[in-house]
């Protein structure tokens, strides 16, 4: 059973899921991480099988450590915006917090494959009820970049972000937020925040599901209601 601390992501996406009436029959999460509580949360709530979870982690190292115990297909892979070979940074004593991007502090890299989201669904069908997770450090603009093809079948995104990155070339919030926007989600909660460290998960829902009274971000409501009414 996975801490209450570690669940708390999980418990954030269910709940507003189900206010917004709706039940993802597919998860694809990129950046499974060393401790994935989130997912063994969803997969209670929600009763998802196996085969419909797909995780994509690019330390090698965390890749072997959490194999035989993520709840659905792990796949170690690196997603960014196109195929290349990339270096991995990360701290050994942290080894989920590696980044494809720069870092003030890191003691460690490996060199990994990158692909996209659009090259690995290629030809595989998806459902239009697709929770796609983003905690990818620094490079969450870049999957949704290498994504726009696997987008028209997501409803709901969640998504860490951080005003305070670790190094230059991390995304902004602006930019994932606008890239969002363009493809027509709004942002209808924010969870999980660090204040001390700029960082935030925010939960991101298509045009079909957002409803304004259940949204905690005046902007977007206001946004909402020039495009909708």
């Amino acid at each position: 059973m996975a801490s209450r601390m570690l669940r708390r992501s999980g418990v954030a996406v269910g709940m507003i899921a189900e206010r917004l009436g709706w039940k993802p029959d597919t998860i694809i999460q990129v950046g499974a991480g060393m401790r994935f509580g989130e997912m063994d949360v969803l997969v209670e709530e929600w009763d998802i099988p196996f085969h419909s979870i797909v995780g994509f982690e690019a330390n090698p190292y965390v890749f072997d450590s959490i194999y035989s115990e993520y709840p659905g297909i792990l796949i170690k892979l690196a997603l960014s915006d196109c195929e290349k070979d990339a270096c991995l940074k990360f701290k050994r004593r942290h080894k989920s917090g590696s980044s494809l991007k720069e870092m003030a502090e890191w003691d460690t890299e490996v060199v990994v494959r990158t692909s996209t989201l659009d090259r690995i669904f290629d030809n595989k069908p998806l459902s239009d009820d697709v929770l796609l997770w983003l905690d990818c450090e620094g490079s969450e603009f870049d999957v949704l970049e290498g994504g726009s093809e696997v987008l028209s079948h997501v409803k709901m995104v969640n998504v860490e972000m951080t005003a305070n990155p670790k190094g230059d070339d991390w995304c902004s919030p602006e930019s994932v937020h606008e890239w969002l926007a363009a493809y027509g989600f709004y942002q209808s909660w924010i969870h999980t925040t660090r204040s001390s460290a700029g960082q935030f998960d925010a939960i991101y829902s298509c045009r079909e599901l957002f409803q304004p009274k259940y949204c905690c971000n005046v902007h977007e409501i206001k946004r909402w209601k020039e495009e909708n009414e």
